[in-house]
């Protein structure tokens, strides 16, 4: 339980799932497949919910779920397939939408489990071993694949599965054993498979090993752990193994008149994003941290953008997003020179974001700088 260290869940072999609530110095069998006259995988799957640890779910033919930490359980609506489920996975974002594998079928419900819906069609009938869903869009979802078949190791949707797209790349013909997605990233993943661990962002178009210490043999699962910028990585025979995240890290503006000066942003005003007013909020850093602030953006659109100056100053704004997630604004069409404005004063342009944007969470920085002379994008960082 990721809020309550005494709480701890475990199973064994098919499915029969335990909790102890001191910690583990005792434990008791909440649930196993056969309550429901069902059997379980060898691996039986369950999750905790994302919003609420104390709703479980756990898939042996059909998905059963509790809403009480396991002391009672009530089942889901079947998918009409006796196939014991191997995969079952949570949207971080919305618990209502869980997505499940048995063999070389994914399903998939967007109400909780009321009904599902197989969305299968177009993937290449491979057994899917694992499931990872982007933190922040339900609909974005990646699939590993075991079995020899070349060139067919990971698939993507952005869609739900309406339609599925084959990202494996150059990645080896070796069974691909689970996939994890870094949160806050441009789509950073890890595949292990039945010898080590690879990776890619979305900026690329193939795998990179990442194996370095590791032993040769099968990697059956991986975690991703923010907390710690850790990877945990689970292994056939040789145990579990740690590896350093590697967390993509923006560069800091080179402008560092404090905010005291007079030069500073009081406004901007982009789509979604109302941020005016802020004045001299952090008086002694010339960088203002508001990634709260978040709004949505298409492809092959222009949008436009007011910047207002302080009172005292005025200064002359720069634009810049991260179009391809590759963490710098270095990129063709990520800088856009807005104009001067004078003291307490709006400057209004257009940022236009390409056709071939990368689909996910970036950054965007706005820049004032003293004087009437313009920002260039060498000057950024």
């Amino acid at each position: 339980d990721p809020t309550n260290q005494s709480i701890l869940y475990g199973a064994i072999q098919y499915g029969q799932i335990y909790k102890s609530t001191n910690g583990g110095a005792s434990i008791s069998v909440i649930v196993n497949a056969g309550d429901f006259g069902e059997s379980g995988n060898w691996v039986a799957p369950y999750a905790l919910a994302p919003d609420d640890p104390n709703t479980i779910f756990v898939g042996y033919e059909d998905v059963h779920k509790s809403i009480d930490g396991g002391a009672n359980w009530t089942s889901l609506t079947s998918t009409g397939s006796t196939t014991t489920i191997y995969c079952l996975e949570i949207a971080p974002s919305n618990s209502d939408y869980i997505y499940i594998t048995k063999s070389s079928t994914i399903y998939r419900t967007t109400n909780g489990g009321t009904s599902w819906t197989n969305v299968s069609t177009g993937l290449p009938g491979l057994f899917i071993t694992d499931i990872a869903i982007d933190p922040e869009n339900t609909d974005r979802v990646w699939v590993s694949l075991s079995g020899y078949t070349a060139g067919s190791k990971i698939w993507r949707t952005e869609n739900g599965g309406s339609t599925w797209t084959n990202v494996s790349g150059n990645l080896p013909n070796l069974p691909a054993n689970c996939i994890a997605f870094q949160p806050n990233t441009n789509d950073i993943l890890y595949v292990g498979m039945d010898v080590g661990i690879y990776t890619k962002n979305a900026a690329q178009t193939d795998w990179t090993s990442c194996s370095t210490d590791l032993p040769n043999v099968i990697i059956n699962e991986i975690e991703i752990n923010t907390g710690v910028n850790k990877i945990q990585v689970g292994s056939y025979g040789r145990g579990a193994w740690v590896m350093d995240l590697d967390i993509p890290e923006y560069c800091l503006p080179v402008f560092n008149n404090p905010c005291s000066s007079g030069y500073f942003t009081d406004g901007v005003v982009f789509e979604d994003i109302d941020n005016q007013g802020t004045g001299c909020e952090f008086p002694t850093e010339s960088y203002s941290d508001y990634t709260g602030f978040n709004t949505a953006l298409n492809a092959s659109t222009s949008y436009p953008i007011d910047l207002t100056a302080g009172a005292s100053q005025g200064v002359y704004f720069a634009a810049m997003i991260d179009f391809n997630q590759d963490s710098d604004f270095e990129d063709a069409g990520e800088f856009f020179a807005i104009g001067y404005a004078n003291p307490g004063a709006t400057v209004s342009g257009n940022i236009v974001v390409p056709a071939s944007v990368a689909v996910g969470t970036t950054r965007m920085r706005i820049l004032c700088k003293d004087g009437t002379d313009p920002i260039t994008q060498e000057m950024v960082c």
